[in-house]
């Protein structure tokens, strides 16, 4: 197959670039607390939100269905009336 042939080698040249790059050029630029990228502390980063999410709904399903028995009546004459367009 040429067409995996293509990619296969593009593949890994495009992943040699990168990984030559990373060691080429080290990231010098320190963040916001002055530390440089290479000597971050990884172990440290808490990722935290300040969108409060509503409780948790926890639905009660051993308890028996409510039924409610309604009486319907029904009578002899049904009276409906159409409304016609004149």
């Amino acid at each position: 197959m040429p067409i995996g042939r293509y990619f296969l080698s593009v593949g890994t040249a495009l992943l040699a670039v990168l990984f030559l790059a990373d060691a080429c050029f080290p990231n010098s630029q320190p963040d916001a607390l002055g530390r440089s990228g290479r000597n971050l502390d990884k172990s440290i980063i808490r990722i935290t939100s300040t969108k409060k999410w509503p409780e948790r709904i926890d639905f009660d399903t051993l308890l028996p269905t409510v039924r409610h028995n309604r009486i319907v009546e029904r009578t002899g004459s049904i009276d409906c009336r159409i409304a016609r367009r004149p």
